[in-house]
């Protein structure tokens, strides 16, 4: 059975390549297991100010969704940031990168769990079908009827995936659509 195997042959400049890579993809998982960013003590002090800030973010937002890690997660993702970008110490630009991420994702993950659509159902639209649905829901709400022309002005997306989103909300059920007007259906009534 082994004999009838055919032998895969590569072309010799897919081996060059290979080798050349190899070595990257070497040094980069070496630069990962090596390299281990600390902060330094004005570098720490302002991760400390940074966790208050996203702390009392955290706790004036009331109940929210999502379990938040906060006193380990600026120091953990500073760190890897460091890492990924190759430097040896955490700087400030790394501290506010991540905090900028951890903060939108907060406020992105708080604003999706507050529309009526639950989590799991959102997946089953495609993703300009979501984004369609919940730009529109923001400017015209549910049970509107919302011309053509007024609901392509009011989402990001280009006429062509606007008109496959829409076919994607109306095969879920989640929109209502005549010649010139769509209607959003709320997701549950």
């Amino acid at each position: 059975m082994i004999d009838e195997i055919a032998r895969r042959r590569f072309s010799k400049g897919h081996h060059e390549n290979q080798d050349v890579e190899t070595g990257v993809i070497i040094a980069q998982v070496l630069d990962g297991l090596l390299l281990k960013p600390e902060p330094s003590e004005s570098i720490g002090k302002m991760m400390s100010n940074v966790i208050y800030e996203l702390r009392d973010e955290y706790l004036s937002a009331g109940q929210v969704p999502i379990k938040q890690n906060i006193g380990d997660g600026i120091p953990k993702l500073a760190s890897s940031y460091a890492r990924l970008q190759s430097n040896p110490e955490i700087r400030k630009e790394d501290v506010k990168y991540v905090f900028d991420m951890w903060s939108s994702m907060f406020k992105r993950a708080a604003k999706i769990s507050s529309y009526p659509m639950k989590t799991h159902h959102m997946y089953e639209l495609t993703g300009e079908g979501r984004r369609v649905y919940f730009e529109c829901y923001d400017v015209f709400g549910a049970e509107y009827n919302i011309p053509i022309v007024e609901a392509m002005d009011a989402v990001t997306v280009d006429p062509v995936e606007f008109e496959l989103a829409i076919d994607s909300l109306v095969e879920k059920g989640y929109c209502r659509r005549s010649r010139d007007s769509i209607v959003l259906l709320e997701p549950y009534r």
